[in-house]
């Protein structure tokens, strides 16, 4: 995922991000079928992931799903943001520097007494038996496909729309 990540970052400038249409032999020398990327509605997504490739690249992804992406690296980060505006996701890696995702999770939950939608992603091995024991939380695995990526906020979603 980082090689096709860094692809995609070379091949998307930071001013073409929301007018971005990525095929997958862009992305990937294994597949030339282009992704189709369904029209999402203006959702915010928050991304929580310290190395600066991978965020700003998944930042550059979700805009060309038409997604509204804000970027963070640190738990600081996270709970000043969150204090000011809430997403309808968060995307949040569970291996930060000084911190891990568990620790930024908790720290939502003790000063806001909620959490939003959250998507944790990581390589760690024990990622998928961290992850499940964050209330509501769903798992997305690295390396991960852009169609999984979009599958599991579109199931966040209607799990959200359903709940409503």
């Amino acid at each position: 995922m980082v090689k096709m990540m860094k692809i995609a970052r070379t091949k998307l400038s930071k001013t073409a991000r929301s007018q971005a249409t990525i095929s997958r032999s862009e992305l990937s020398l294994e597949s030339k079928t282009e992704v189709t990327f369904k029209r999402g509605p203006t959702l915010r997504i928050l991304v929580v992931e310290d190395d600066p490739s991978i965020r700003e690249t998944l930042g550059m992804v979700l805009d060309s799903f038409h997604y509204q992406s804000d970027l963070v690296e640190s738990s600081d980060q996270v709970l000043d943001y969150l204090s000011r505006i809430w997403p309808d996701v968060m995307l949040l890696d569970l291996t930060l520097p000084g911190t891990t995702g568990e620790e930024v999770y908790q720290s939502i939950l003790n000063r806001f007494g909620r959490v939003p939608s959250t998507i944790i992603f990581s390589a760690a091995q024990q990622g998928a038996s961290r992850a499940s024991c964050l209330p509501g939380a769903r798992f997305l695995g690295k390396p991960y496909t852009l169609d999984q990526l979009q599958e599991i906020i579109e199931q966040v979603v209607s799990t959200q729309a359903g709940a409503a």
